[in-house]
């Protein structure tokens, strides 16, 4: 009985989608107000984890926080100006967007150790000669930011290209 129900509902689900094609091309996927909207949310759930990365050394995924806020800022996008309306890929775009940025200022360690490199907290030590600080540039951040950002990718074709002819049992 309740396979009935979840296949009723499945087939009303795809029944909405269905004059729609399967999968719209990428310009129509990558659009203006996905990358504004998810701009916009990148910088606010940014500043909402590395606030609590401070305070509690916790960090939250925040990921679906980010779908519903982009499905609610797109739906009122969409209602405010009387464009197209928008589709499940632009939501997609937009919590990648989210997830991709807050995930790069986490790991490049805003809400830990980035502030710690300073010449300034170094002088708060209390050790007056100590010479173990980086004064971090913008450029030098961007630099180390792209290093983080890659190393996973870096890392892991190394190590897959070994692998990718053997079979494991």
């Amino acid at each position: 009985m309740a396979s009935k129900i979840a296949e009723a509902e499945l087939d009303s689900v795809e029944k909405v989608f269905a004059a729609q094609e399967a999968v719209p091309s990428w310009k129509d996927q990558l659009t203006f107000r996905s990358f504004v909207i998810g701009f916009l949310l990148t910088i606010l759930i940014t500043f909402i984890k590395v606030k609590v990365s401070l305070n509690t050394e916790i960090i939250p995924s925040l990921n679906v926080c980010a779908g519903l806020l982009g499905y609610f800022c797109l739906k009122v996008w969409t209602q405010c100006s009387s464009q197209l309306p928008f589709t499940r890929q632009e939501n997609s775009v937009i919590q990648t967007c989210v997830v991709a940025g807050s995930g790069i200022a986490f790991s490049g360690g805003f809400g830990s150790y980035m502030f710690a490199l300073s010449g300034r907290i170094a002088g708060q030590s209390g050790d007056p000669g100590s010479k173990d600080f980086k004064n971090p540039s913008p450029w030098w951040m961007i630099g180390f930011l792209m290093l983080v950002s890659f190393l996973g990718l870096l890392s892991g074709i190394p190590l897959r290209k070994g692998t990718h002819n053997h079979y494991y049992i």
